[in-house]
């Protein structure tokens, strides 16, 4: 399903990152794995990603800082999927930053292949 997506996974959660990553493997894609925004953003200086999914907290570097960073460095592209667990960003106030989806822990997986596959067709 995502054999042509080379995605970052982003998370301060070691077990979720494994869960995000095997699942997307097994959908054929290539993926990354960091576990805060400082070092998602080194990742992206060396890597051209099509996807990134991030948490929205996190030490070293939280989803807001890495949204922010992406969209000031990069522009539009990759796409953008925050994940969260709080409600303490709100859903427009996500997009206003430059998410393209926004949600909420926890998630099937089959929601989240579904907000992949929408934001990587647009």
């Amino acid at each position: 399903m995502f054999k042509k997506y080379k995605i970052l996974v982003v998370d301060d959660e070691q077990e979720l990152r494994e869960i995000l990553m095997e699942e997307l493997s097994f959908e054929g894609a290539q993926v990354f794995e960091a576990s805060g925004g400082i070092s998602a953003l080194a990742l992206c200086e060396i890597h051209s990603f099509d996807i990134i999914i991030s948490d929205l907290r996190m030490p070293q570097g939280d989803g807001e800082f890495l949204t922010r960073e992406i969209r000031r460095r990069f522009g539009t592209y990759p796409k953008i999927l925050l994940l969260t667990g709080f409600a303490d960003l709100k859903i427009d106030e996500a997009f206003e930053l430059g998410a393209d989806a926004y949600i909420h822990k926890p998630f099937h997986l089959k929601k989240l292949d579904r907000s992949i596959s929408l934001r990587s067709d647009s």
